[in-house]
């Protein structure tokens, strides 16, 4: 997965990676295989909390998302993270966060509860919010 994920992290084109794919793309800035400064088209990631915290460790070098943290840490982390992949994350849980790499978080309340859920995956209800992420980061 990781080589086909080089493949198209090479590519001029805009990339919204979910699931396993955030995983690999943990792994290759992990081992270093990928940097940033490699990729020049739009990058959305849209993480359930799980696999926010995986590509937030990887991105940031240390732990993120404890349960402990403050609301503060929490944001500042979101934050550090999308300006650190230099992309746009969807964060779903039963709020959907959508963090650009400017640092602006756009909260967006009561919609679907179940996207806090492992798994879950609702693309008629999802694909507004990539559009929102993808208008923003073209901007």
């Amino acid at each position: 997965r990781e080589e086909i994920l080089k493949v198209l992290l090479s590519m001029s084109t805009p990339l919204v990676i979910d699931a396993d794919g955030i995983r690999s793309l943990a792994r290759l800035i992990a081992s270093k295989e990928y940097s940033v400064e490699s990729r020049n088209a739009p990058m959305i990631l849209t993480p359930h909390l799980g696999e926010m915290r995986v590509i937030g460790e990887a991105a940031l070098g240390r732990r993120c998302f404890e349960s402990s943290e403050s609301p503060e840490s929490f944001f500042s982390r979101l934050k550090a993270i999308a300006q650190t992949l230099d992309a746009t994350i969807v964060l779903k849980s039963s709020l959907i966060h959508i963090v650009d790499p400017d640092g602006t978080i756009t909260i967006l309340e009561g919609l679907n509860p179940s996207f806090e859920r492992i798994g879950y995956y609702d693309s008629e209800t999802l694909l507004p919010y990539i559009g929102l992420a993808i208008k923003e980061a073209e901007r």
